[in-house]
């Protein structure tokens, strides 16, 4: 895998973060743009990536997820290393050579509308203290210098309820940012907002996006053009690759040459032995769903027989597949461009619909006779079902994120968990069902799981939440008395487990690593964000892994 390619200005030097040494550890890389030998300018087991040159390629700053995880930089010459600002991402040097623009925050995880904070700052390129610009921002990320220096143009919001996306110009000296372009209700837009990343001349602004209205969904390099009134006109913006794709990072040199990082994508649904109450493995991961070229998990029944899957084809093509692992058989409920979401009850007893009419989907899902259909009316994600697939754990667009409690064939719902410091998300039922697990995220800090009992009064009191530590994508042990979950760990997204109490649930062991993911091709972080699910069944635990193959490719303008 090799991608986030980054041109020097002057056009003689790229550097790019790549996988190709033996150990596998993702690196950063430099070339000539004259000649093909590249040499290795990083080697931490850590990831180290999005890179940046100097406009003559004699400097280098980085991101690493090392600890402390940051911006580094180091002379391409000598290769010494130092932390220039703990936290950051994206660096930038200012075309003068002066300054390095970066930004601190997380990255989006599959709920872009959410209350997210982030800042931008300048640093000299040298080395010294940050400087904060866009301060009245609560959202301010990936800065790209103007041409002359001068500026700074970002992705970001001033107020914490955005529903569009924006481009801004924060002048270097301090001076009020500019509102520069707007997309009306793309800040909704999770997969890929409009995002800037090069600017190296007057009439060439390079940005990453999806177009709600795209004709060919994929995430593409778009040339942008300014409106001269971008408070009523939207942006003009032309599309600079094409075929599928995904395309997503690109560079540019002055003379107009642009270098962007693509290729396919895929993902598979895998297996990996496990005895859940104790963690002790059982064997290897192994592949136990290929269909299609996209995979993604959705529910199991709990005694682990029987998945319920989506599939997609590179056309865009899904299909949503009932899969009996014991007997081979498969049954595709729905198919077609534009497909609703369903979980499979633990119980193997009927499915879930998300906010459909019954009448209509009757005509066109396939179901076994003896799968029932419940209809639940949250229009939002469908989280987790009760045992017997009548209560639904469904997420609600309020601010923060919070969780409503939907029952089947009727208009009841009630909110259930909310949280004035955390948006939540991923609730899912304990086996006996006494209990739920849920990710709490607040936009600055890593996400961090709760258990919290199931009983009235609703919303559950905050007080009675169990704080069990770092992690996200939380799931139970089928006894109650385990978690399984994700956590990052080096730049990569690991399997981890926590032994709990049996009554309280409160944690009586460290987080452990049960998987390690680090491989730069295939691990969660390759999927789509937010599409990672897990499963813990009576005897291995279930999970979708992204699969990328990323080259650059250079365009002369």
């Amino acid at each position: 895998m090799t991608t986030e390619p980054a041109l020097s200005l002057d056009g003689g030097w790229l550097a790019y973060a790549s996988d190709r040494a033996e150990d596998g550890n993702v690196d950063i890389w430099i070339q000539s743009t004259g000649q093909a030998n590249a040499r290795r300018l990083t080697n931490h087991p850590a990831v180290d990536h999005e890179p940046a040159l100097s406009a003559d390629g004699s400097m280098l700053a980085f991101r690493s997820e090392r600890e402390p995880d940051g911006i580094y930089g180091m002379s391409v010459r000598d290769g010494h290393e130092r932390l220039l600002a703990a936290g950051g991402r994206g660096p930038r040097f200012s075309p003068d050579g002066k300054w390095i623009a970066y930004w601190s925050g997380p990255e989006v995880t599959g709920d872009a509308a959410a209350v997210i904070h982030s800042a931008m700052f300048v640093i000299p390129s040298a080395g010294g203290t940050p400087r904060r610009l866009a301060e009245n921002f609560s959202d301010a990320r990936h800065p790209v210098w103007s041409p002359d220096s001068a500026s700074l143009l970002f992705a970001g919001h001033r107020g914490i309820n955005p529903d569009d996306a924006e481009f801004w110009i924060a002048p270097l000296n301090g001076g009020a940012p500019r509102l520069k372009a707007m997309w009306k209700n793309d800040a909704w837009n999770s997969m890929a907002p409009p995002t800037p990343f090069a600017w190296p001349r007057k009439d060439l602004v390079l940005l990453r996006w999806i177009p709600q209205r795209a004709k060919s969904p994929g995430i593409h390099i778009w040339r942008l053009r300014f409106p001269n009134r971008p408070e009523t006109e939207e942006p003009a913006a032309e599309q600079l690759t094409s075929g599928l794709g995904p395309y997503t990072w690109c560079t540019a040199d002055r003379s107009g040459r642009i270098v962007v990082a693509g290729g396919p994508r895929r993902s598979a649904i895998w297996s990996l032995p496990i005895d859940p109450d104790t963690a002790d493995l059982r064997g290897g991961m192994s592949p136990l769903a290929l269909e299609g070229e996209r995979e993604f998990l959705s529910s199991m029944t709990a005694d682990g027989r029987q998945m319920l899957s989506k599939s997609e084809d590179p056309r865009g093509l899904q299909r949503w597949i009932l899969r009996n692992l014991a007997s081979g058989q498969e049954t595709v409920l729905e198919s077609g461009s534009m497909t609703t979401q369903m979980l499979l009850a633990p119980d193997g007893k009927s499915v879930a619909i998300q906010g459909a009419s019954w009448p209509v989907f009757s005509q066109v899902l396939t179901l076994p006779a003896a799968l029932e259909v419940r209809r639940f009316q949250s229009q939002q994600v469908m989280w987790d079902l009760s045992r017997d697939g009548a209560l639904c754990l469904s997420g609600r667009l309020s601010r923060p994120r919070s969780i409503e409690l939907d029952r089947s064939l009727s208009n009841d719902s009630a909110v259930l968990l909310e949280h004035s410091g955390f948006n939540l998300y991923l609730a899912h039922f304990s086996t006996d069902g006494r209990w739920i697990v849920v990710t709490a995220e607040n936009g600055q800090d890593p996400p961090r799981l709760f258990a919290v009992p199931f009983r009235p009064p609703y919303p559950i009191p905050v007080a009675n939440w169990v704080d069990l530590g770092e992690g996200s994508f939380g799931r139970w042990a089928p006894s109650g008395n385990r978690i399984y979950f994700l956590r990052d760990h080096q730049g990569a997204r690991c399997i981890y487990t926590r032994a709990l109490d049996p009554v309280s649930k409160r944690p009586v062991s460290d987080a452990v690593a049960v998987l390690h993911l680090h491989s730069a091709w295939r691990s969660p972080l390759q999927l789509d964000p937010g599409y990672f699910r897990l499963v813990v069944t009576p005897d291995r635990l279930v999970f979708p892994l992204g699969e990328v193959q990323s080259n650059l490719w250079l365009a002369e303008r």
